[in-house]
């Protein structure tokens, strides 16, 4: 971390002058400037303490840091379900190639533009005004100094209603613009409402939608598990799918099987991130839902949510306790009781495994998938699987091998992928 890394140099630098102080003050004693009693009584002494505060000092600081990038990083994550960036040319085209492909799915579908590559960004303004107010950012961000903070602007974007294709819907988006450098500019956008935005959506997706990162092992899963086709996401579970994609920089074949479970709408599934370190300060939160487990626990809403909405607190504790341990992939709880009463099948995937980055990141993010399986609606204490992977496939752990237990169909391909 660049702040430790600071820290280290200070503590370095400090502890040089004052550990250069001491042949001094042993050649003053030598040449009869001072006297033994103030050489070894006053003055290591003093030395001998700041030397030793300086080490205590930057222990202390090293670790208050790492507590708050910690708080820092994951509040950002929960925080960053409103946010995305758009890189657009000097003529306000979106570039395609260069954003996420679900942040562009979602300004394309919305679009009036024949042409996929050639969307532009002002054309998804609501009105003359919104446009201008673009144009006249862009205007103030390049003509003022390097140091100077990104104009900021509030405008209303274009997306496509949940409701009928052919409706519109407005987002309301506060939009930071870039300078721009070598015919690219980025575009910052916060978003703000939450009335007309919680039904704006992306829209259906075929099998040929942008959507798609490539072919996924759960395209299968989807045509059989569905109960219909596939659900269009919303914009905020676009987003909130894109930040925890982007945190963990998972690869495309995982997020596109992340983006499918999601659009299934059979599945009740939701991501939370928590952290071994904090979890007291820091609640476990989820911070993007599918369409069903919205609906069916938080209807009124909005993400992100504490998981002790969803579960009890100590429903909660069993599943971050078992997420804790490395070997598992896949955690199974049938019998476990939500906030309002319902005994159901809960599974829980940690995704860090899946990339190097999130394998040594200090916070956690989990998919946990609510009625997956067979409920067990007995109000017994909840049974508890966990299976690992080997060679592509899952093993299960423990009492598992006894009892035959079959992980959830639609959960194995992540959970079954090798661990970085």
């Amino acid at each position: 971390m660049a702040n430790l890394a600071l820290v280290g140099h200070r503590v370095i630098c400090f502890k040089t002058v004052i550990w250069s102080i001491y042949p001094v003050v042993s050649a003053l004693r030598w040449m009869g400037v001072i006297s033994s009693w103030t050489e070894q009584v006053l003055l290591f002494s003093t030395l001998d303490v700041v030397a030793k505060a300086i080490t205590f000092s930057a222990i202390v600081a090293c670790r208050a840091i790492l507590w708050l990038a910690h708080i820092n990083g994951s509040m950002q994550l929960v925080m960053a379900s409103h946010n995305f960036l758009v890189p657009v040319n000097d003529e306000w085209e979106l570039l395609v190639d260069e954003g996420h492909p679900l942040i562009m799915s979602m300004l394309i579908s919305a679009s009036q533009s024949e042409s996929y590559e050639t969307t532009s960004l002002l054309s998804l303004c609501m009105s003359d005004n919104d446009r201008q107010k673009l144009r006249d950012a862009a205007y103030h961000a390049d003509t003022k100094s390097l140091n100077s903070p990104p104009p900021k602007v509030s405008i209303e974007l274009r997306c496509e209603s949940q409701a009928q294709a052919t409706r519109q819907a407005r987002m309301e988006v506060e939009v930071h613009v870039s300078k721009l450098f070598y015919g690219r500019r980025v575009i910052g956008m916060l978003k703000e409402g939450q009335g007309n935005v919680s039904k704006a959506t992306l829209g259906a997706c075929d099998s040929d939608s942008p959507l798609e990162y490539g072919p996924s092992p759960t395209s299968t899963a989807r045509s059989n598990d569905s109960e219909g086709p596939s659900e269009p996401l919303t914009v905020q579970m676009t987003l909130g799918l894109h930040n925890c994609c982007k945190t963990l920089e998972l690869s495309p074949t995982y997020c596109s099987m992340l983006t499918l479970l999601f659009q299934m709408p059979s599945m009740a599934c939701t991501i939370f991130v928590w952290s071994q370190a904090t979890t007291a300060i820091d609640p476990p939160t989820t911070v993007v839902a599918s369409k069903r487990l919205q609906s069916e626990w938080f209807p009124e809403h909005p993400m992100p949510q504490t998981l002790n909405k969803l579960f009890p607190e100590d429903c909660v504790a069993r599943i971050i306790n078992a997420l804790k341990i490395p070997e598992s992939s896949l955690h199974q709880w049938s019998g476990m009781t939500t906030c309002g009463g319902v005994a159901t099948t809960v599974a829980a995937v940690p995704l860090n495994r899946l990339s190097r980055s999130g394998a040594t990141a200090d916070v956690q993010l989990c998919l946990l998938a609510v009625g997956v399986g067979i409920t067990d609606t007995t109000p017994t204490e909840p049974k508890y699987t966990q299976w690992k992977p080997v060679q592509g496939s899952l093993v299960a752990l423990g009492e598992a091998t006894v009892t035959a237990v079959t992980p959830p169909h639609m959960l194995v391909p992540l959970a079954s992928a090798t661990a970085f």
